[in-house]
């Protein structure tokens, strides 16, 4: 006897393949699982407090706070003798070129009146002499001879030969006789200056001054 038309028969076993395509249909609820990756758009708003309305570190200040450095560079080469001061009384003494020859004294010079020039220096200079007595080296050729200079010049052409004009107590002690230029019977520049405590009563300039002692 056959069954009934219209009822199903069942397989006899269940069939064991898949269906051609998964369900396109989504999930009824979203997933609460989080993304594995941060997403790529950036919050529109910041989340951080305000900016301080004024920046906390000061200005910097518009000089520097180490002072520049004063000292002077050195100078190329050193001179013998210290810079000799301007006369305040207007004169130098100018010294017989030595002590035994017929000019012997010195004179109360202006310093634009012309006399003969020969130097000095405190360290040996090749060429220049030492005379016995004197602690100082002299010469009269530097590199000629100068016979009618103002004291100006007289003294710019010593710092140029690397020496200075002598000291009156150092002509008078002959430290630069007989170093040439036949200027020992001549007055020669110094470079000390007549002070206000010479006495009043002294010859007027350019007239001899006889020395305190006589000569040997």
């Amino acid at each position: 006897t056959s069954a009934p038309t219209g009822t199903l028969i069942p397989t006899p076993s269940p069939t064991n393949e898949l269906t051609d395509a998964p369900t396109s249909k989504p999930t009824e609820s979203p997933t609460t699982k989080p993304t594995d990756s941060p997403i790529d758009n950036p919050t529109l708003n910041p989340t951080s407090a305000q900016p301080t309305p004024q920046p906390t570190t000061s200005a910097p200040t518009t000089t520097p706070t180490t002072p520049s450095p004063t000292t002077p560079p050195p100078t190329k080469s050193p001179a013998s003798g210290p810079t000799l001061p301007p006369s305040t009384s207007g004169s130098y003494y100018a010294i017989c070129g030595s002590t035994t020859a017929n000019c012997a004294g010195e004179l109360q010079a202006s310093p634009s009146e012309l006399h003969e020039v020969r130097c000095c220096s405190d360290i040996l200079i090749s060429g220049w002499v030492k005379n016995a007595g004197c602690d100082v080296w002299g010469e009269s050729d530097v590199p000629t001879c100068y016979i009618e200079k103002t004291w100006v010049e007289a003294n710019d052409l010593c710092t140029s030969a690397q020496g200075r004009l002598c000291t009156r107590a150092e002509l008078l002690a002959d430290c630069t006789s007989n170093t040439g230029c036949r200027s020992n019977a001549h007055h020669i520049w110094s470079g000390t200056v007549v002070t206000a405590s010479e006495p009043t009563t002294s010859a007027p300039t350019g007239t001899l001054i006889p020395t305190p002692s006589p000569t040997n």
